[in-house]
């Protein structure tokens, strides 16, 4: 029998300087009413007490409320047991009928400090389901590990033996049976036999399905949603060993994975502006002011601008990436690509996030008569799902790269990287440019960094960093996973699974 583990909302820090700072604010405003001597400071005085006591009562009422929530879970090896201030409740395995989980990557300053998951558990000897939160990091491990690993198990392998036998499986708008899958869409149930189902995949926080033979997903469901996070592993059946293999029927590209559009503000500026300036163009014409057609087509261009921008997509797909505009629309797959570069700038306004400046080029081979594919827009996108693209795109060139070097051949990196087995040959900064190369041996190298779009190289023995290479520089992400396979106990990576 373990100890138990709160699951349930904490106190946050500032919460507790506030009930430290709000007392004494209120003392001080006390004393001030004790020593005024004038109407007007006896009226502020009064005021500041006033304020700082109905802070203080709703500061004590919020801390209140969230100690008589507090709950601690205790693991029973064949069940577990909720602690509650109104009492305690003991839950068997066998009766846990539903899960959902939630996973939130928490980052700080860009870099990921700790995950908090919410682990949603249906059982049929609690009134209402029960959910188990708890925050994940490097430095803690997980004390629910064992219990959530136990349920979700068996959770699964009951719900194939109830599909086996012919009962069927329920979510949130959705029912899956051992021969179909039915859901709602637009207040229509739609229905599709599981054999047509091609893949289920968790992305963006949703479990995406696909259909054999189409590169959008034709349903999508919150990954908080009940019996949501177990669809990826009971859904898809085994596949039948005379079925074509998936390239045979599947679009060039494959399943469309990631998608990015311009942010819906910068078309509305253009918009607004583009007919402001039209308007006011068109007046000054009217009173046949010469300005006027140049603010009219300005004003147009604006306009034209923004709409030009709706129809600018990037997709990432399967197979490989597509790029489309208002008049073109390319792809290249992955195996054709020698090389890209990507970058990313987070804007933020007010300390308030608005957008990430994305940059990427895709380069062909050689071989292929083809021009580079390059997207360039302002998007909504955390951190995380970009970082899960780009390591979706770099990891074929990644594997051509392994294999060279595994082939006793010098790899290039960057213009200043270059990767052996042996370590890293870099050409470092000097006063009046670069100077001759150097090896920096794996068994040397202290750590890296990733910090303001900057790769950093430190080796043992030195504070300052023996190299910065930026980021954006071509092909830097598949040579950097690369490096990340070679050299592994550089750096720290917090992983987590989003499935479990």
């Amino acid at each position: 029998m373990s100890e138990p583990v709160i699951v349930s909302r904490r106190i946050p820090r500032g919460l507790n300087w506030a009930r430290i700072l709000v007392p004494i604010g209120f003392i001080i405003a006390v004393l001030l009413l004790i020593t005024s001597s004038q109407v007007d400071e006896f009226v502020i005085s009064m005021t500041l007490i006033t304020a700082f006591m109905i802070g203080w009562i709703g500061i004590e009422w919020y801390a209140a409320r969230i100690r008589l929530g507090r709950m601690w879970v205790r693991d029973l090896e064949t069940g577990f047991e909720l602690i509650t201030g109104q009492g305690r409740s003991r839950v068997t395995d066998s009766s846990v009928t539903s899960l959902a989980q939630h996973t939130q990557h928490n980052q700080t300053r860009g870099v990921l400090s700790s995950i908090t998951r919410r682990f949603c558990v249906w059982s049929d000897e609690l009134p209402h389901p029960v959910t188990l939160e708890s925050t994940l990091s490097e430095h803690q491990p997980d004390p629910l590990a064992a219990l959530t690993s136990r349920l979700w198990q068996q959770v699964v392998n009951r719900t194939l033996d109830q599909l086996r036998a012919g009962q069927p499986f329920r979510g949130e708008k959705w029912t899956l049976t051992r021969d179909t899958f039915t859901w709602e869409q637009a207040a229509l149930e739609q229905k599709l036999a599981r054999e047509d189902i091609d893949a289920c995949e968790v992305l963006d926080g949703q479990v995406c399905l696909w259909r054999i033979g189409h590169d959008d997903a034709f349903a999508k469901f919150p990954i908080v949603g009940r019996n949501v996070c177990l669809l990826p592993q009971v859904l898809l059946p085994a596949r039948h060993p005379n079925a074509r293999p998936r390239e045979d029927y599947s679009p060039v590209l494959g399943r469309v994975l990631y998608e990015f559009r311009p942010t819906s503000s910068t078309r509305l500026l253009g918009y607004v502006g583009g007919g402001v300036a039209m308007l006011s163009g068109a007046a000054l014409l009217i009173n046949r002011e010469s300005i006027g057609f140049t603010m009219f087509v300005a004003g147009a261009l604006w306009f034209a601008w923004a709409y030009w921008k709706g129809f600018a997509v990037l997709r990432c797909q399967e197979r490989g990436v597509h790029v489309a505009g208002l008049l073109t629309s390319r792809g290249m797959r992955y195996s054709d690509m020698a090389a890209f570069s990507f970058s990313e700038i987070q804007y933020t306004r007010y300390g308030i996030y608005t957008g990430t400046g994305l940059k990427l080029a895709f380069v062909p081979m050689s071989r292929i008569n083809a021009r580079t594919l390059c997207f360039s827009e302002t998007i909504i996108a955390d951190s995380l799902t970009l970082s899960k693209m780009v390591q979706i795109i770099a990891a074929p060139i990644t594997a051509r790269m392994e294999a060279r070097l595994s082939a006793g051949n010098i790899v290039s990196w960057t213009p200043n990287l270059k990767l052996s087995c042996v370590g890293i040959e870099y050409i470092p900064r000097g006063m009046l440019g670069r100077q001759e190369a150097r090896l920096l041996t794996y068994s040397d190298c202290s750590g890296h960094t990733l910090h303001e779009g900057f790769f950093s190289l430190y080796q043992t023995g030195q504070k300052e960093a023996v190299l910065r290479e930026p980021v954006a520089a071509l092909n830097f992400f598949p040579g950097f996973y690369l490096f990340l396979k070679l050299k592994p106990d550089t750096g720290c990576t917090l992983y987590c699974d989003d499935n479990l």
